[in-house]
């Protein structure tokens, strides 16, 4: 890996990756950029056993209270009415809808093929993807018994703001926007 330098932005550069290398990558990359929005929010992400939780990450803010939070990365998002459509698969959603800690589908869509997810210049970094967020919590039971595709609003942007909104006395912790 290097940095190639454009003028005053520097791209860093790889060599290409073989599909599943690049979709292990994908993944990590989601999952930093996931942890960067708790660090700006003030929050505190946490592993927790994935087997148990179907969450990646148990996040706390300032006063404690946790969320359940899944990851999930998409450089192909299915883009459709005003929404982004991702299929999610049945364990997981049923873990995360049920319980007293709210469970949230967070998927990073990645806007440029690796290498070119980070850009860098003097000014500042830019990162070439958004994230959008669901609540679970709640949703009713499905008699699909491998996946579900769900919906996640445009309008349901994961930003700081966003996040500290999750929690109860952040805001409507089960309610989406959109």
């Amino acid at each position: 890996m290097f940095l190639r330098t454009r003028g005053m932005m520097s791209v860093v550069a790889a060599v290409a990756l073989p599909d599943d290398e690049e979709q292990l990558w994908l993944g990590k990359f989601g999952e930093r950029w996931f942890n960067t929005v708790c660090m700006v929010a003030g929050c505190s992400p946490s592993r927790p056993d994935p087997d148990r939780t179907g969450a990646d990450f148990l996040v706390q803010d300032h006063a404690h209270e946790t969320i359940r939070v899944q990851v999930k990365t998409t450089a192909v998002p299915d883009e459709a009415e005003g929404a982004f459509r991702f299929p999610l698969d049945i364990r997981t959603y049923d873990l995360l809808r049920q319980g007293n800690t709210p469970g949230y589908l967070v998927v990073v869509v990645v806007l440029d093929p690796h290498p070119r997810w980070i850009g860098l210049c003097r000014k500042g970094s830019i990162v070439r993807a958004a994230m959008y967020w669901t609540c679970l919590t709640g949703l009713a039971p499905v008699s699909n018994t491998s996946t579900i595709t769900l919906s996640l609003p445009l309008g349901n942007m994961l930003t700081p703001e966003a996040l500290l909104g999750f929690f109860p006395k952040g805001g409507d912790t089960h309610g989406n926007s959109g």
